[in-house]
């Protein structure tokens, strides 16, 4: 599906009690959390056995008295940072969602998008998202089984388990009237409850109880072997922020001056506390970021919590880390060498005068950095990609020829003895 359906909104008052039975089961999941934590045999005790073991994961399921499909628990540890975790889930826009969905589970996941909006992120909770997502999912053979299809809530954002800071994402399904389904699918039941904690060794933890009741002719036996299944969505979870980084690379611009970062090299992320000197030489940033002001951009220093990280320039990160070294000298100050290089006039063009037989024309000036507004179009386009596709394959093939031709054999400097 490219497009997500347009249905009615929901009522504000219909969302902020979804909002509270989504908080009541995020409060269930840190107590239970906390018990496993304590001691792990609890888990045990609540009817859970251990189906898969690996290194940093453990997945264990539990049958249920509702349905026939196992509910799901699932511990260990990912060897990324927590804002990275943020980056590679945050998703409030139907195109995010369905990129996300897509890495994760493959070609099981078939199309999907977010049908209502009701709250996104903010300088507070820079993860915050509540909402109403449908996705669609082909979990077995196409031929044998029909498609799945999930409308659900979802909320995402950030809190502290035992002073560390923690990201918390919760799935539930939900009868929406206003929305009839997609054709030819079953609507099927999820629960999902992820909470992802902070170490003080700088990787996470994190917790997952999760339940899945597609209905219909599924054969419950296959349905509870999804254990291999987590492990891997785990596993990618780790690359999933650097993916997305790169998707997003050629629309990267830095929130202190807004300058198109083209280069990978240029690109530093670090948290908004230590930019704060960039502040004064901001400038109105592009589309994807709120217009940042001087007092703003401080405000959200503070605001913002630590393990947030932000795009900068190289520019801008070392200015803010040693304003001196941007300074000018106080005899340029003083005006000792202001003969030597003239002030520019800021144009683009200067009319140049002919000189013999060269024609009259204006002639381009170099600039250090030129505003280039970048065209999301010309960079989707099939013939731009073909052209880049092309200049890899010369440059391979020029790599490949240069490397295989013979050397060519050098005289040697030693002269026979007579």
């Amino acid at each position: 599906m490219d497009e997500s359906p347009v249905v009615p909104p929901v009522s504000d008052a219909a969302m902020a009690m979804y909002d509270l039975e989504l908080r009541l089961l995020l409060t269930t999941a840190l107590a239970n959390n906390k018990r496993y934590t304590d001691q792990f045999g609890h888990i045990l005790d609540d009817g859970y056995r251990l189906a898969m073991e690996k290194r940093h994961f453990r997945a264990f399921r539990r049958p249920t008295h509702t349905s026939k499909h196992d509910d799901f628990l699932v511990v260990g540890v990912v060897t990324t940072k927590l804002d990275d975790i943020g980056y590679a889930l945050y998703a409030d826009t139907s195109q995010a969602s369905r990129t996300i969905n897509s890495f994760l589970y493959g070609n099981e996941f078939v199309g999907g998008g977010i049908l209502h909006t009701h709250a996104i992120k903010s300088p507070a909770d820079p993860y915050r998202f509540f909402g109403i997502k449908h996705s669609i999912y082909q979990l077995l053979a196409p031929s044998l089984f029909k498609r799945r299809e999930a409308v659900y809530l979802e909320s995402m954002g950030s809190t502290t388990v035992d002073g560390l800071p923690a990201l918390y994402t919760i799935r539930r399904s939900v009868d929406l009237p206003q929305y009839i389904g997609a054709r030819g699918c079953v609507r099927m039941d999820i629960q999902f409850v992820n909470v992802f904690m902070a170490l003080p060794s700088g990787h996470v933890r994190y917790f997952i109880n999760m339940t899945i009741n597609p209905h219909g002719n599924f054969p419950a036996w296959m349905s509870n072997q999804r254990s291999a299944k987590l492990y891997h969505v785990m596993s990618t979870l780790s690359q999933l922020a650097q993916i997305r980084r790169l998707i997003a690379a050629p629309t990267v611009t830095c929130i202190a001056c807004a300058f198109h970062i083209s280069k990978p090299g240029h690109l530093l992320r670090a948290s908004q506390a230590p930019s704060t000197v960039t502040a004064s030489s901001s400038a109105p940033t592009s589309k994807q970021r709120p217009p940042t002001t001087p007092s703003s951009h401080a405000a959200l220093s503070v605001m913002v919590a630590p393990h947030v990280k932000e795009d900068y320039c190289k520019k801008c990160f070392h200015k803010a880390r040693n304003p001196q070294a941007f300074k000018p000298p106080d005899a340029a100050l003083a005006g000792e060498f202001a003969d030597l290089v003239p002030p520019s006039d800021g144009q683009l063009f200067r009319p140049t005068t002919p000189t013999g037989d060269a024609p009259s024309g204006d002639k381009l000036l170099p600039l250090e950095e030129s505003a280039i507004e970048f065209n999301p179009d010309l960079f989707e386009s099939l013939q731009y990609q073909r052209k880049l596709l092309a200049d890899m394959q010369a440059l391979l093939l020029l790599s490949s020829s240069t490397k295989s031709s013979p050397r060519h054999a050098t005289p040697s400097s030693s002269s026979h003895v007579a």
